[in-house]
């Protein structure tokens, strides 16, 4: 069966990250439900989740825009219903505006969606269809190792290289709810797939400097990243087949 993805226009590390203070560019968006909701699935179990960028998204520091020729995710949903979506993102072919080759190391960090965290009035009439937009929270959660006998909290890690000489490192470390990403559905036909806008405007990122010149400006806990661009996830059963997914208020 055909999916047909929609782009909700430019607006998850993605990938994507996200910071403790983020402005969502389409809180004021015609249709956009802000209460709490599901995410819904046809499966009855266990439903396999795939993401894929629609277009290039980009991730904004101090220094550099950076974008991908490919964003993927990856991800299970248990049951019919559930608040939350846990993805694991995965760059590749990446790069700075201005040619700079870059490299994403997610380290096991994935971004966690939460809908129960969304309350307030309706804008719109509660309709089970596609025209209906959903706002959210989300973290990025990372595993912790042990190192030297301490505990410590993994990050995603950027290298910006030229040549194949370093020129800055960019981490960027957990962070808690905040929302930013829109969800809505993709499909108007009887197989449903889910479209995610995501617009963070205060991500905490650190660069440090490689070898210069043109290497990045030191700055540590910067909050000020942005990360824009859409992605579109669908489904597929425990037996390998396409499935609905999408969203739905709570009752």
């Amino acid at each position: 069966m055909t999916r047909k993805a929609k782009l909700l226009g430019l607006a998850a590390l993605a990938i994507l990250s996200v910071g403790a203070t983020v402005t969502p560019a389409a809180s004021a968006a015609e249709g956009l439900l802000k209460r709490p909701y599901w995410f819904k699935s046809d499966g009855s179990m266990t439903t396999t989740l795939t993401g894929t960028q629609v277009g290039e998204n980009e991730f904004e520091t101090d220094t550099y825009v950076i974008k991908c020729k490919t964003i993927t995710y990856s991800g299970t949903m248990a049951g019919e219903t559930t608040t939350t979506l846990t993805v694991t993102p995965t760059f590749n072919t990446c790069s700075t505006i201005g040619g700079n080759t870059a490299t994403v190391e997610t380290n096991g960090c994935s971004y966690t969606y939460h809908t129960d965290e969304q309350t307030g009035e309706e804008t719109s009439p509660i309709i089970h269809d596609w025209f209906n937009a959903f706002d959210t929270t989300t973290t990025i959660e990372c595993p912790t190792t042990t190192i030297d006998g301490k505990k410590v909290t993994d990050e995603i890690k950027i290298k910006i290289s030229n040549g194949g000489v370093l020129k800055c490192t960019i981490d960027i470390p957990e962070q808690n709810a905040a929302t930013g990403a829109l969800f809505k559905e993709a499909n108007m036909g009887a197989l449903k797939d889910i479209s995610v806008t995501n617009s963070f405007s205060k991500i905490t990122y650190t660069e440090t400097a490689g070898t210069p010149p043109n290497a990045c400006t030191e700055g540590k806990d910067t909050t000020n990243g942005k990360y824009r661009g859409s992605t579109t996830f669908t489904g597929d059963n425990l037996a390998g087949e396409p499935t609905s997914i999408w969203v739905d208020p709570l009752s």
